[in-house]
């Protein structure tokens, strides 16, 4: 009796290379990274159902998903979002020899809106800096160190608006009271650039140069910010340290929690809200293009009616013609 064997070639589908690619992402990924992976597929999935079969995907599939954008009326965050996750699919496919090009960028791009940085208000950090001041003034038993040089570091963050990177390399080499200027290195900015600091600055971080030199710390500890963690000795503070702090201070002024990094964006809010040059405001935060410095001029514009309303040269005019 002869046995014969009939082979059936299956052609590939979408879902057949869909399977490899989220069998990739489940071994490297996080699951809500394969479950967003999946999501998206989904929608891609349903937005070309009545295109008939949608292997090989066509511009016409991709086309279909984004009119899905319109129908549904999402926002520009949710459109990115479906976005970056079916282009990295056909990216893959691309990458493995499966398509020659992505489809779905020769219909279109959808970038993510760029959310305006956050920054703390004024009166808040106005707070900090009075809260940490008053402990120094009424701590005069203890004579804590650690208050003196928080006090000096976060002036200068605020002042110079510094990465917190940078802030952790400051070294007392490249400080200079007299020329009121420290010199910052970070790898963004390989060359180093100098900052430029206030004589408020200035009055805050003198107290601690003094204080840091008569502690007498090794020659090879050049840091700026010391710390005596567990009492194991002075060594250069850390930015997990420098956070550490932030958080301690914050919680006793009563201050709803912000970030060193909010606080470098705090520099630029303040700084063009109290009519700062921008180019200046971008040497100082080390932007290699002014485009990232602009942003800061949509975070000043918000509230802008509230302030006109108080600002009018029409209201504040000595005539009313309402009498």
């Amino acid at each position: 009796m002869t046995t014969n064997l009939v082979f059936v070639v299956l052609e590939p589908t979408l879902d057949y290379y869909f399977d490899q690619f989220i069998r990739i992402k489940r071994a490297t990924r996080r699951p809500r990274t394969v479950e967003w992976y999946t999501n998206t597929y989904r929608y891609y999935k349903a937005a070309s159902a009545d295109l008939g079969p949608d292997w090989p995907p066509t511009p016409a599939h991709s086309l279909a998903f984004f009119k899905m954008f319109t129908q549904h009326d999402l926002a520009d965050a949710s459109r990115s979002n479906y976005f970056r996750g079916v282009r990295a699919f056909f990216n893959w496919l691309v990458k493995m020899g499966h398509l020659d090009r992505n489809p779905l960028l020769l219909v279109g791009q959808v970038k993510a809106p760029r959310p305006l940085p956050k920054s703390p208000d004024e009166e808040e950090v106005a707070e900090l800096l009075k809260t940490v001041s008053d402990f120094i003034r009424e701590d005069k038993k203890h004579r804590s160190w650690q208050s003196t040089r928080d006090l000096a570091m976060f002036s200068v963050a605020l002042d110079t608006g510094a990465r917190l990177n940078e802030l952790v390399a400051m070294s007392m080499p490249d400080l200079s009271l007299k020329r009121k200027q420290i010199q910052v290195f970070s790898w963004k900015d390989r060359e180093g650039r100098v900052l430029t600091l206030s004589d408020e600055t200035i009055a805050d971080l003198t107290p601690w140069y003094d204080l840091r030199r008569k502690m007498k710390p090794p020659k090879t500890l050049k840091s700026l910010w010391l710390s005596n963690y567990q009492n194991k000795g002075l060594r250069p503070l850390t930015g997990n340290g420098i956070a550490q702090r932030l958080r301690y201070w914050l919680k006793k002024a009563d201050i709803p929690h912000f970030s060193m990094n909010q606080m470098r964006h705090a520099f630029a809010v303040f700084s063009l809200r109290n009519g700062a040059d921008l180019i200046d405001i971008r040497d100082q935060m080390g932007h290699a293009n002014l485009k990232t410095t602009a942003i800061y001029l949509e975070v000043v514009n918000k509230g802008r009616g509230e302030r006109h309303q108080k600002t009018s040269p029409r209201k504040n005019l000595p005539f009313d013609s309402c009498k």
